[in-house]
């Protein structure tokens, strides 16, 4: 659907076929747009898209024939786009820039209007950057700037824009999840990103007259890519595919109609760009089918990842809990411990590592390791619960308890938590302590079978004489 509107959109503000159906097949087959079509959480980059262009169709009819029910149907479609991802916020400005061209409606007279026109849609973008970030704020997504200074993330937001259109260029080493920096870019790097995007920013705005649709592609790529550039840092990624998927159409507009102006200044071109427009699309129709293979399972994604990335602990342990779930024990336990070798303080792989150790029958080991990570994160009410099952099942029971109990102390609503304490207090003939705890666990698990069964003997052990 968002290919057609795409292309029924340009040819409807252009005129032009070819031209417009060649942006759609770029659009269609590039491999960068895989992520957002082949994973179900991204379901909603596609209808973010959606309505952007659907939007985008009713401001076009409103633009030739204005009326209010043209314009009420247009911001009711920008507001469905924004509830369906906050990234368009940025419809407001591409719109303005649409004004420019191909619509034509842009002049130094009517510019002042044309900003007024976009002003309920600029205000609806401003409330959902608020919602956005205190909900990213309070789900503790936004990293903090003690992190990552300002300066160091304006360097990474200019190296993002470059490698961005390096993959779109040369779709190569693509993974799910890219890691974060962790060292500042170097000189070389940001000097060169920022001479390239400052050189073709100039020299498009220079040809608007001539070229527009170069400033006009241009503009919508940066402007589009802003909000997940990486000036403001969410989650634990540097990049992602899926934030390209509606920048990106600004630059296969400069490559579709830049090519078709190259054709017509000599005719006699025609033939080899039919064959280079084939082989374009051939070779990115043949990366999209391989890309979309590695999609076929969560171990061949987060394989692929760790082979085309480096430094990425997160895909490293997510790939060795894939490999411990399928029974490959020890290639699991060698992506938990490289995942630790790269990040020595990133829980879920010590936590992961240690209990498939520990089920492998290596508990010195494993408790070491577990006890370490206790010293690291001593407020983690989980990991304490984990340590204390672990030491319960090597026999140490006292210390087990103490984990347990602090456990239930930081959070009293984990019910591994208590279960595991009240098996421990009832095997010390210590029932009357037991009981509450047994309690808590079938009221935090009411179809625990074992729990109810621990609940009757407890019972029947109280009412017996001491």
């Amino acid at each position: 659907l968002n290919v057609l509107l795409l292309f029924g959109l340009l040819r409807r503000m252009t005129g032009s076929v070819w031209r417009s159906g060649f942006v759609a097949a770029l659009f269609a087959l590039h491999p960068l747009n895989v992520e957002s079509v082949a994973w179900i959480s991204e379901r909603k980059n596609l209808l973010c898209a959606f309505f952007w262009l659907l939007a985008s169709w009713a401001y076009v009819g409103f633009a030739a024939r204005p009326s209010r029910w043209r314009y009420a149907a247009t911001l009711l479609l920008a507001l469905f786009s924004m509830m369906s991802k906050p990234v368009a916020v940025t419809l407001p400005f591409v719109l303005l820039l649409l004004d420019c061209w191909p619509l034509n409606r842009m002049t130094m007279a009517s510019f002042g209007r044309l900003l007024l026109e976009k002003a309920p849609m600029v205000v609806l973008s401003a409330v959902f950057c608020v919602l956005t970030f205190q909900t990213q704020f309070a789900a503790r997504a936004i990293v903090s700037g003690a992190a990552y200074s300002l300066i160091d993330r304006l360097s990474y937001a200019a190296v993002h824009y470059v490698l961005y259109i390096d993959k779109a260029i040369w779709p190569t080493g693509l993974a799910v999840l890219y890691p974060m920096w962790t060292t500042p870019v170097s000189l070389r790097s940001l000097v060169v990103c920022v001479v390239l995007l400052v050189f073709v920013t100039v020299v498009v705005l220079r040809r608007v007259g001539r070229f527009p649709y170069l400033t006009v592609g241009w503009l919508w790529y940066l402007v589009a890519l802003l909000p997940t550039i990486g000036i403001i840092l969410v989650g634990n990624h540097s990049m992602a595919d899926r934030f390209v998927y509606i920048p990106l159409i600004g630059i296969f507009l400069m490559i579709s109609w830049g090519a078709g102006d190259f054709v017509e200044e000599k005719p006699g071109r025609r033939r080899l760009a039919a064959v280079a427009a084939v082989a374009v699309l051939v070779a990115l129709g043949w990366t999209s089918r391989a890309q979309v293979g590695f999609w076929r399972d969560s171990t061949s994604l987060f394989r692929r990842a760790v082979e085309v990335t480096s430094g990425n602990y997160i895909m490293h342990e997510n790939l060795g809990r894939e490999l411990a779930a399928s029974g490959k024990f020890d290639e699991a336990a060698a992506q938990f411990a490289q995942a630790v070798r790269i990040n020595n303080v990133y829980l879920p792989a010590r936590a992961n590592l240690a209990m498939l150790l520990f089920s492998q029958g290596k508990q010195v080991e494993a408790l070491a390791l577990q006890s370490e990570s206790v010293s690291l994160f001593p407020h983690d009410p989980q990991l304490l619960c984990d340590s204390g099952i672990m030491l319960a099942d090597a026999g140490r029971k006292g210390e087990a308890a103490a984990c347990l109990m602090q456990a239930l102390w930081l959070n009293p609503e984990l019910a591994r938590a208590h279960f595991r304490l009240a098996v421990l207090l009832y095997e010390v003939g210590r029932v009357e302590e037991a009981y509450p705890h047994i309690e808590a666990t079938i009221r935090l698990m009411p179809d625990s079978a074992e729990a109810r069964n621990l609940e009757s003997q407890i019972a029947a052990a109280m009412k017996k004489p001491k």
